[in-house]
């Protein structure tokens, strides 16, 4: 729930879709009340007798024990805490009971806006910290990604025909050359990086892949190689270089051999599963074997 202190202060991060738009202080009431009672109470503090949306001495009880939980001291506002109680015997009596006492200049509890992010969901991750230790905060300090760690490849556009979602891969990851069993989960779409960006990149296809266990949160930002099997052969099969396949005028696809002889004799062959640069070929015109030389594509 801490992510950050700045200034010897906190920053923490509780559950909730409204931004932290102002100071919640005692006495207020609002939809964004209700909000921090209930990521209060998800963190095991809860309001006491306080209603929803209101934020009384129970909510604010609640929120000193969070922040002495962190150790930290609970922000206070001046005011006065007999206007507070007035307004909560109203309530719970339904009548008016005057003016409420003199009483002394108290302290009122506060959430400032500064110490309290809000995030839609959980688990989080910190993604970019603008700042270093000892730097005045220039902008924006920390950047967070909701959700768990999503495992993202680059395709080529060129076989972006032949991955669907299903197929099965094999991650690698670099750095410690641990191995991981995933399948495609979404095929996107064809991304072009703008013109004149500084750092030059091919258009590429993004494909998500998920595994049957969450991806765990060290993986965050390490480089994979991702292997995706489109079709698989349960036999051995015959194949040639991807370069090797021609497709003349008459449409049939077919590869050319070199004899010993040094002639070229064409043959006729059916193209199946490719991987790695290879297709498999079934000879439908022609004797093609294992060991011919084949011609190849420049």
């Amino acid at each position: 729930m801490l992510i950050a202190e700045v200034s010897y202060r906190p920053v923490f991060a509780m559950r909730g879709r409204i931004p932290a738009l102002r100071d919640l202080v005692q006495g207020m009431r609002g939809r964004d009340v209700t909000q921090l009672q209930q990521a209060l109470a998800e963190a095991g503090y809860r309001r006491g007798s306080d209603r929803e949306g209101y934020f009384g001495v129970g909510t604010a009880a609640a929120l000193k024990r969070l922040y002495e939980k962190l150790g930290y001291a609970v922000p206070t506002v001046p005011g006065r805490t007999s206007a507070i109680a007035k307004n909560e015997a109203e309530k719970a009596s339904g009548q008016d009971i005057g003016a409420a006492g003199g009483g002394k200049r108290d302290q009122l509890v506060m959430a400032p806006k500064s110490e309290v992010m809000f995030v839609p969901s959980f688990p989080a991750r910190i993604v970019t910290v603008s700042d270093s230790v000892g730097t005045k905060i220039s902008k924006d300090l920390l950047k967070l990604a909701v959700g768990g760690v999503r495992l993202i490849g680059r395709l080529n556009p060129s076989e972006g025909d032949i991955v669907e979602p299903g197929h099965v891969a094999e991650v690698l990851i670099e750095e410690d050359g641990s191995r991981h069993r995933a399948a495609v989960a979404k095929v996107g779409d064809l991304v072009t990086p703008k013109a004149g960006s500084k750092i030059r990149q091919p258009p590429y296809i993004p494909v998500t892949f998920k595994a049957k266990a969450p991806w765990k949160a060290e993986l965050n930002g390490k480089s994979a190689q991702i292997t995706v099997t489109s079709a698989a052969t349960s036999d051995e099969v015959l194949t040639v270089p991807l370069s090797a396949i021609t497709a003349p005028a008459d449409g049939k696809t077919s590869v050319t051999v070199i004899t010993g002889s040094g002639e070229r004799r064409r043959v006729r062959v059916a193209a199946g599963a490719s991987a790695d640069g290879y297709v498999e070929v079934t000879p439908e015109g022609g004797d093609l074997r294992e060991g011919d030389q084949v011609v190849v594509g420049r």
